[in-house]
């Protein structure tokens, strides 16, 4: 066992502090308390962009629907009957009131 009595610079050498390797605790709770706030400002600044990233892609989903109900709308409009036949009266076409067969009926299965 030494005595401390007789080497007093060594009873003085830690004297009631914790190390940890070279560096002292408060040091290395320093730098872990650094590094989980500069941590946590990065995850904050990657949340953020992603959620403006979500919103304009929220933005345009919403516009392609709307552009997607019109484009059907108008497809469903200019594909009824009542508008062909404006288009087709537009373009010169008229309906006739007289319907003529070019042929008569063929008589299929006819008792004799």
């Amino acid at each position: 066992m030494i005595n401390f009595k007789r080497h007093p610079q060594r009873r003085n050498f830690n004297k009631g502090k914790l190390t940890i390797g070279v560096f002292g605790l408060r040091f290395a709770l320093a730098i872990v308390f650094l590094v989980s706030v500069v941590g946590s400002v990065l995850f904050a600044v990657q949340i953020a962009l992603a959620s403006s990233r979500m919103a304009s892609l929220n933005l345009e989903e919403k516009k392609l629907i709307l552009e997607k109900k019109e484009l059907e709308d108008k497809f469903v409009k200019g594909d009824s009957l009542l508008e062909l036949a404006t288009k087709a009266e537009e373009r010169g076409f008229y309906k006739s009131d007289n319907i003529v067969y070019l042929e008569s009926e063929k008589k299929v299965a006819k008792l004799p």
